[in-house]
């Protein structure tokens, strides 16, 4: 990934080449208010931090890093664009959950 944020794509597994696939998010619909292509492009986002940060974050950690580069107001950001995105990662063995910390990590590289 460059300095440049590609905001227009989606996320799955990582490669060799250390970059995101379309995989996991390319069937993805949301179903929130939020264009089903915004929501993607906004979880890969947050995606590729989580996998660069490599430690766990809560939501709160996702919207102070991302939400305000986002075209969504803040609080919109995470509950309509986001939230629902994480969990796709965790079903494809990518993330990490603890309900009890409402954390998330990156576990696969």
């Amino acid at each position: 990934m460059t300095g440049d944020i590609d905001l227009r794509g989606g996320i799955s597994h990582v490669t060799d080449s250390g970059e995101m696939s379309d995989d996991v998010l390319a069937q993805w619909d949301p179903q929130t208010s939020v264009n089903v292509r915004t929501a993607r492009v906004q979880t890969r986002h947050a995606g590729d931090w989580l996998r660069q940060n490599g430690r766990q974050r809560t939501r709160v950690d996702f919207i102070a890093a991302l939400a305000d580069n986002s075209t969504l107001r803040n609080e919109l950001w995470w509950d309509e664009a986001v939230h629902v995105g994480p969990h796709r990662f965790v079903d494809s063995g990518l993330v990490e959950y603890r309900s009890e910390t409402q954390e998330y990590r990156w576990i696969r590289e």
